[in-house]
C-alpha cells in the first residue's frame, strides 16, 4: 500500500505543480543573479577605469609641469600617508631596471617592475 502511494506520486497534480514550481523558481533565481552580477560588474569596472584614467591624467600633468622629480616627490608624499601592504606603485615610465631605481626615490623599494614605500 505505501509503495503503491509513493509509486502514483509522480502522476498526481500536487507533485507536478511542486516540481513546476521548482523548476520556474530555480531558473528564476539563475537568471535574476546573472543580471544583477553583470549589472554590478559593468558598473565596478566602469568605475574603476574612470578612476583609473583620472590618475593617469594627473599623473602626465605631474609629468609634464614638473617632470620626473615631480612624480618622485609624489610618490613620497604618497607612500608617507599610505600603509605599505595595501599600496604599491608600478614604476614603469622607463624600461630598463637600472633607470627605473632613481625614479622611486628614497625610501621606497624596487622589485620586478614594482615600486612600494619600505
Amino acid at each position: 500500500m505505501f509503495l503503491k502511494k509513493i509509486n502514483n506520486l509522480g502522476n498526481t497534480l500536487l507533485f507536478r505543480l511542486t516540481v513546476l514550481h521548482t523548476i520556474a523558481f530555480t531558473l528564476l533565481a539563475i537568471v535574476s543573479f546573472a543580471v544583477f552580477y553583470y549589472r554590478i560588474y559593468s558598473v565596478t569596472m566602469e568605475r574603476m577605469d574612470e578612476e583609473l584614467l583620472e590618475e593617469t591624467e594627473q599623473h602626465d600633468a605631474l609629468l609634464a609641469d614638473s617632470g620626473l622629480a615631480g612624480i618622485r616627490s609624489k610618490m613620497a608624499e604618497e607612500s608617507e600617508f599610505e600603509d605599505p601592504t595595501e599600496e604599491f606603485y608600478r614604476c614603469s615610465i622607463l624600461t630598463a631596471a637600472s633607470c627605473l631605481r632613481p625614479i622611486c626615490g628614497p625610501g621606497v623599494r624596487l622589485t620586478k617592475q614594482k615600486c612600494w614605500p619600505v
